[in-house]
């Protein structure tokens, strides 16, 4: 009777034809083979989503395939649905004969074949993976326990089944999925106390296991438990709130789903009450009206609070900036700011959002100031300080223009962020930023700006080193098993140097999509480069400018000027007005060494450097000689070498010049000494 049922079920989920309920009725319905998802993940790698490209290169090529490239090939086809094709490549592979995981290709055969019902050459794969096992010790005899107990299951054997895989979690009884397959197989067999127990041990091992909890309701309702069935019903809901169309016509709690307590947690969530909104001011209504339009509803679902939620959500903002949330770097007047323009607005609403490349999910914010002159402010997400919210209205066509702009969220490269702002942000060790482990300010090298940006809500966690022009990480890193890990090991990789370039860390801004450099120059200058598409709304930027007297452009999107809170942002043109005022040379030789950091790549900054080659002061003249030395202008060393009153500096000059320069990231941070104040003046 069981395979009469799972296979046209199966069949039905494989077509994408089921409807939700009774999709996650299949999902409780069969046991889950967790070392089959393992080893798929582990010979795929690090799963960038780009499993179409990978495949495509492995379908086209021309020579022949290695047994390891037959093996990815079979993942890749598993993972698109293409069962037939994967199992001519495990095949390809067993033949070739793998060097290292042929128990490995047995097992995966072995899967593929059970899934598409030749249970017997299942069998036959599987008595092959054991054989292999016993040299390359990739499968243990438990995961041929579980796999076998799988393929009895699918055969229409489920008391076989329960037999192996009992035999299978005596030998390692440390997998939640596990566990919860056998309770889902208990389930099955009407064994609901043993599948009780089975589910306990397997929420113990993963606290957060909602498919586990689904489960137990069901076996608790078997056993005429409905306030138990409904306490893990309210729990799965809680992780898992979109499960409740597919409990509420999940057959086997029909039995419990009158009882009061389980069908609470059953009835759709009543809408929020949105009336109260309406006497905030006289558009609000009309708004509503006109969201709920399927011009705009298709464009952006926003979600209108209840009074309750809209005031909860107020109060956790204003206690976020008292302090700054995680991340920020906030000084007592931005918070001051931040709070002062929160105070009077309300918080009505919330669009989509967007995920970040780990998945954690981030709602925009819409909030609104009441009264007949009040307008729409858009949060791009909750961590934003309010002098960072979008003006946006008072109507729906122009929240929606706003909405526009950053949902869904738009894919630019390199080339398409057209303007760019670069300016010096301090010294090493003497720029501060904060410790996540105390909050105090602490002093900062590459590490600890390198792990600020990682936590700074504005900013991509991931970044990438100077070796990559363009962002190397894909938009969103499709889940999978040790994805902490795996993220981990690849930023590793992708902070690496180019050759001859400036030190770099780049970073996506979150919601723009541009990208913020922190560069390194002549060892402890720091710079940061923002590339980007000029924002279409200005106010934010310029309402910052007029209250803290800074100089952003005002194009600048909010994005990038929220992860450079904190630091200071002096442009190359401040700096060389005041070049032009100094008369200390010391102070000249400093700001023509930052000056340089920021012109790096300007092609004409060559012509200022020459002015101040002539400079009477030896110092600034050595200063001028290191620019060019780190930035390779030979031929402005040629001509101060040929023009240098100082006898020391110019045999300094010439010998760099007879020895050739060296590739930037080679040098030390001084290449030419700089003479003291005493050597200069003689």
């Amino acid at each position: 009777m069981w395979n009469a049922v799972y296979t046209p079920l199966r069949d039905l989920e494989q077509a994408n034809s089921a409807p939700a309920w009774l999709a996650a009725l299949i999902r409780c319905l069969r046991m889950d083979d967790p070392f089959f998802e393992a080893t798929i993940s582990a010979v795929r790698g690090f799963d960038l989503g780009d499993d179409a490209e990978m495949l495509d290169a492995l379908a086209n090529r021309q020579s022949e395939l290695s047994a390891d490239e037959h093996l990815l090939r079979s993942v890749l086809y598993t993972r698109a649905s293409q069962d037939g094709p994967a199992l001519e490549d495990l095949d390809r592979a067993a033949a070739l004969g793998h060097p290292t995981a042929l128990s490995q290709v047995h097992y995966l055969r072995a899967r593929l074949l059970s899934r598409v019902g030749r249970t017997a050459a299942s069998g036959e794969a599987l008595d092959a993976a054991e054989r292999a096992s016993q040299s390359d010790r990739r499968v243990s005899e438990a995961e041929l326990a579980h796999a076998r107990a799988l393929s009895e299951w699918e055969a229409g054997r489920p008391d076989d089944a329960l037999v192996l895989v009992t035999h299978g979690l005596s030998l390692d009884d440390a997998s939640a999925d596990r566990w919860r397959g056998k309770g889902a197989l208990c389930i099955e067999l009407a064994r609901h106390d043993d599948a009780v127990v089975a589910l306990d041990h397997a929420l113990a091992l993963q606290s957060d296991d909602d498919e586990a909890m689904v489960l137990h309701a069901i076996a608790d309702a078997a056993n005429g438990n409905p306030d138990e069935a409904a306490r893990w019903i309210e729990r799965a809901l809680h992780l898992s709130p979109h499960r409740r169309e597919a409990l509420a016509g999940e057959p086997r709690l029909a039995s419990v789903r009158q009882h009061p307590s389980v069908s609470r947690q059953l009835e759709p969530s009543p809408p929020p009450d949105t009336t109260w909104m309406d006497s905030l001011t006289s558009w609000t209504a009309a708004l509503r009206y006109a969201m709920g339009r399927p011009e705009h509803r298709t464009r952006h679902a926003v979600q209108w609070f209840d009074e309750a939620e809209a005031r909860r959500i107020h109060a956790q903002m204003v206690t976020d900036h008292e302090r700054g949330p995680l991340g920020t770097m906030h000084s007592a007047a931005t918070l001051e700011y931040a709070r002062e323009l929160l105070e009077p607005r309300v918080i009505i609403g919330h669009a989509a959002g967007t995920s970040n490349r780990e998945g954690a999910k981030e709602r925009c914010i819409i909030a609104m100031d009441p009264g007949p002159h009040g307008e729409l402010w858009v949060a791009l997400s909750e961590l934003y300080p309010s002098f960072l919210w979008i003006p946006a209205g008072r109507d729906a066509a122009s929240l929606c223009a706003v909405l526009d702009v950053y949902f869904p969220r738009p894919t630019r490269r390199r080339a398409d962020l057209t303007s760019q702002a670069r300016g010096f942000i301090g010294y090493r060790e003497r720029i501060v930023v904060p410790s996540p482990r105390t909050g105090c300010l602490e002093p900062a090298g590459e590490v600890e700006i390198d792990r600020h940006f990682t936590l700074n809500p504005f900013v991509e966690s991931a970044g990438w080193g100077s070796a990559f022009a363009d962002d190397p990480w894909p938009d969103d890193i499709p889940s999978q098993p040790r994805v902490v890990l795996k993220i981990e090991r690849r930023r590793e990789k992708l902070a690496e140097q180019a050759p001859g370039s400036v030190w770099s860390m780049s970073r996506r801004l979150r919601h723009s999509r541009g990208y913020l450099a922190i560069e390194r120059h002549h060892g402890d200058i720091f710079t940061a480069m923002v590339r980007y598409s000029p924002s279409p709304h200005p106010g934010p930027v310029a309402a910052m400018n007029a209250r803290f007297g800074t100089e952003y452009p005002q194009d600048l999107p909010v994005d990038a000027l929220g992860a450079l809170l904190g630091f200071q942002f002096d442009h190359a043109t401040d700096l060389e007005a005041k070049l032009d005022a100094t008369d200390d040379p010391e102070i000249a030789a400093g700001l023509l060494l930052v000056i340089s950091a920021l012109r790096h790549s300007d092609l004409d900054a060559q012509q200022l450097y020459r002015t101040w080659s002539t400079h009477d002061a030896a110092s600034v003249r050595a200063t001028i000689c290191t620019i060019a030395t780190e930035y390779n202008y030979e031929s402005l060393l040629e001509t101060m070498s040929a023009a240098e009153p100082d006898a020391q500096l110019r045999a300094e000059i010439e010998a760099v010049l007879d020895e050739g320069l060296p590739m930037p990231d080679l040098l030390p941070s001084e290449v030419v000494r700089v003479p003291s104040q005493e050597e200069g003046d003689a």
